[in-house]
């Protein structure tokens, strides 16, 4: 079924394109005419682009029994940039001092979550020129590397 619908997308790119743009304009429409608002389309489109990198994570843990670093923290990085767009949109809940406080949180988060990102892809124990990197094998647990030191 998958296979069919890449085989469809693949084969009909100007149908893909006409559906993309339709459905920018639509939204544009509907914010411009005032029937949904612009913060909520951007919260909305950004939660949704949190549960796909969720699923992407729960997808390539099924195919490879292991969890990608940099998949965590991008979705960790788009849930805050939603968070600093719902702290910077909600004038009536917080005043101007409280939401540069929690702005200002969250982009140290999300550079910190940054730095972890360039460090994951540049240290990743799959790129074939890190020979330095350690990759935790289940050879490194079968032969006793990492075993339990609470029993002293």
């Amino acid at each position: 079924m998958v296979d069919r619908l890449k085989e469809f997308l693949n084969k009909n790119k100007t149908l893909v394109i006409i559906a993309e743009i339709l459905s920018a304009v639509i939204v544009t429409l509907m914010i411009v005419f005032d029937i949904i608002s612009f913060i909520d389309t951007i919260t909305t489109f950004l939660m949704f682009m949190v549960i796909l990198e969720v699923m992407r994570m729960i997808r390539e843990f099924i195919r490879s029994q292991t969890v990608k670093i940099s998949i965590v923290l991008d979705s960790f990085i788009i849930f805050f940039i939603r968070e600093i767009v719902l702290v910077g949109s909600n004038t009536e809940k917080y005043t101007f001092h409280d939401q540069v406080t929690k702005i200002g949180l969250f982009l140290a988060i999300i550079l910190l979550f940054f730095i972890f990102r360039i460090m994951s892809l540049k240290y990743s124990p799959s790129d074939k020129n890190c020979e330095k990197c350690p990759a935790i094998t289940k050879d490194m647990f079968n032969s006793g590397a990492f075993t339990n030191f609470s029993n002293k």
